[in-house]
């Protein structure tokens, strides 16, 4: 056990939780989200051979409000995500401007979602009723 820890540079004990946490909580989220999103398509094995165009990939755009997540003014944290649905891996997401809906994060979303696979051709994205903002 002690030869794991050492590994992930961990040689004094493993750090307290409210360690960690302070240590995430000065993250750049949308950076860490990046890094983790490529790390977890780089482990999803390779495509032995071309499928054919009715099987492309499928990517499906949701927003979810988060529970228990605050802004700095008191709000709620909504995130705009897309799951690769082969996978089941959130490949990016954006967060919602409080006074927006999600229409104008679509496009920050696509250009993550292209950035990590290099092109956005053959992928199609399906979304549902996208939430729009009481005025």
């Amino acid at each position: 056990m002690q030869r794991r820890q050492a590994t992930i540079g961990f040689d004094r004990g493993v750090p307290a939780g409210t360690t960690v946490w302070r240590l995430l909580t000065r993250l750049d989220d949308a950076l860490v989200s990046s890094v983790l999103a490529g790390w977890l398509q780089a482990r999803r094995p390779p495509r032995a051979v071309a499928r054919p165009r009715r099987y492309r990939t499928v990517i499906a755009v949701d927003g979810k409000t988060l529970r228990g997540a605050r802004l700095a003014d008191g709000g709620q944290t909504h995130l705009l995500s897309a799951l690769d649905t082969s996978t089941g891996t959130v490949l990016a997401q954006v967060t919602v401007d409080t006074k927006s809906n999600e229409i104008p994060s679509f496009s920050p979303l696509l250009d993550a979602v292209e950035n990590l696979l290099g092109s956005l051709a053959e992928v199609l994205f399906v979304a549902d009723a996208l939430r729009i903002a009481a005025e």
